[in-house]
């Protein structure tokens, strides 16, 4: 099993030989009461390793249709030690979004269990695009219940490739054109991550993680690979646990929480987040969306043993670049409190510029759109060069080095003490539950629908700036005569995830409102809406 490492590259493979050779029979998985070491992690991911290779070589995208479970985590390492890229596609989504995802990525097998089959199905019933079925369960390598797994795999042959600058996974992510955007990241770009956050924190093999992201979400990355990293292991919870996870995190004496911001006002709602609810946490990570400090000195004072900090970064530049800490002795008026916390300073092996709106870059106080160049930026969108040169910008640096910069269209402003704050954004982009939404998306999916001459998709949230994590609700004015509201939702919902499906549908039988400048007067609509109504009567 414990393979001698000479100098192969160093890549998310080797990463976890290294951790799996040096801690063998720790525990690297807890799910429910069952349990899963190193040792036997690595052995059954190779095994499938093994299959793959052999239906479908390597050098490809492998998709991976699992929820959550042993053979979806042994699925994602098989795909990286046989030389692929995984492309998660969720049981949630809608067969026809995913098999859009599907032929976008140009996926060459699916790895899934029989029990998932129905998805599968329904997947393949829509797209001509040909895949392996790889029934995940159905094979000796994730037979966790008996010892009789096949012939010891040669590990070794899996840890001499070169796969540092090929892409680890690909995300989609929501597109303002109405089809999602691949984003490819690559091994080396993970690394960099990884090893900015073991400078950072000081895990150690005996913290306890949770898997709380879901597998399309880039931070999902962080609740595999950086308990990994150190020898620690992850448990996985339940949608329930993840929302009200107060019993949860005492059970399994979890030490790092990472979760989006939404969670602290579930729990404050509910009258869960008393002082000193949670003594065992060592680290509280959010990240995803805006975090206020109201709610960041809230979880502060339940977990007095904490430290509590602030993520942020885009999909494209891996996981998260920037990091804010909280100090919880912080004291602030009634105002403050509702301001979001800082998104704070940026990795090291990294740079960033702020522009206005027609390039030139903006001194401290100004506020400007942040872009990011450095050892986390993606090469490039998949498949889509004009969107790729449309997301970056090109700069001259004094000493006369040009760098390509990732235009994040989030707008944020410097301050003396170079600590960033964000401030909006400077396109109709918004984030639900963490998950990025081009409202675009939405109006395109309904214009195809209804065949309406105007759409208008908005926050209410956004509009009318409650922050701290309280969702997001969409409302869609769709010109016209009034249609068949449950049937339209019905439809959006075959076609986009639930959390794009609008909450309110309101039809304007007139013209749409302008203001003074003949542009569409969102003031005027929001007035339309009963859900923004009862929104600023709370706001």
């Amino acid at each position: 099993m414990g393979t001698h490492m000479t100098k192969t590259e160093r890549n998310l493979v080797t990463l976890f030989h290294q951790t799996a050779s040096q801690y063998p029979e720790k525990v690297a998985i807890a799910r429910g009461d069952d349990t899963i070491s190193y040792a036997a992690l690595e052995r059954r991911a190779a095994l499938l390793a093994g299959v793959i290779n052999r239906s479908v070589g390597s050098g490809v995208r492998v998709a991976v249709f699992a929820d959550k479970s042993f053979g979806c985590y042994i699925g994602i390492l098989a795909i990286l030690y046989s030389g692929n890229t995984y492309v998660p596609v969720s049981k949630v989504y809608p067969a026809e979004r995913n098999a859009a995802i599907l032929s976008a990525a140009g996926v060459e097998a699916i790895i899934y269990e029989p029990s998932q089959f129905e998805g599968v199905a329904a997947i393949l019933s829509k797209t001509d695009k040909t895949v392996i079925p790889l029934p995940v369960a159905r094979h000796p390598a994730t037979d966790l219940k008996g010892d009789d797994v096949g012939a010891e795999p040669d590990i070794s042959t899996f840890l001499n490739r070169k796969l540092a600058d090929i892409p680890a996974y690909v995300l989609f992510t929501s597109g303002s054109t109405g089809r999602p955007k691949g984003v490819p990241i690559s091994h080396a770009n993970v690394l960099h991550y990884i090893d900015v956050v073991a400078e950072r924190y000081t895990f150690s093999d005996a913290d306890v993680f949770t898997h709380n992201f879901e597998l399309t979400f880039d931070l999902s990355v962080f609740d595999l690979f950086v308990p990994w990293r150190h020898g620690a292991h992850f448990c996985v919870p339940s949608f329930i646990d993840i929302a009200s996870p107060h019993r949860y995190l005492t059970k399994h004496k979890v030490t790092v929480w990472f979760s989006v911001p939404s969670v602290i006002t579930i729990l404050r709602h509910n009258g869960l987040l008393g002082k000193g609810k949670f003594p065992n946490l060592r680290f509280s990570l959010f990240c995803g969306e805006a975090l206020s400090w109201d709610a960041a000195l809230a979880w502060a004072e339940a977990a007095p043993n904490s430290v509590v900090e602030n993520l942020y970064g885009p999909t494209e530049l891996t996981i998260s670049c920037f990091v804010y800490e909280v100090s919880p002795r912080v004291v602030l008026n009634d105002e403050q409190a509702k301001a979001t916390v800082p998104i704070g300073q940026i990795h090291r092996g990294h740079r960033y510029l702020l522009i206005d709106e027609s390039g030139n870059p903006v001194g401290k106080g100004q506020e400007g759109e942040l872009c990011v160049s450095g050892k986390q930026k993606f090469a490039g969108y998949l498949n889509e060069p004009e969107k790729t040169k449309a997301a970056h910008v090109l700069w001259a640096h004094e000493n006369g080095e040009l760098m390509l910069y990732y235009r994040t269209g989030d707008l944020v402003r410097e301050d003396d003490d170079g600590i960033l704050q964000y401030i909006g954004r400077v396109d109709h982009q918004i984030k639900i539950n963490g998950f990025r939404v081009e409202l675009e998306e939405i109006e395109t999916a309904i214009y195809k629908i209804t065949g309406a001459f105007h759409v208008v998709v908005r926050s209410v949230r956004s509009i009318n700036e409650n922050i701290g994590g309280i969702p997001a609700t969409l409302v869609a004015f769709i010109s016209g005569a009034p249609g068949n509201e449950d049937d339209l939702k019905r439809q959006l919902r075959e076609i986009l995830p639930h959390y794009m499906v609008p909450d309110e549908i309101v039809w304007i039988t007139s013209a749409f409102p302008v203001n003074q400048n003949g542009k569409v007067d969102l003031g005027a609509l929001l007035r339309l809406s009963s859900v923004a109504a009862h929104a600023e009567r709370h706001a």
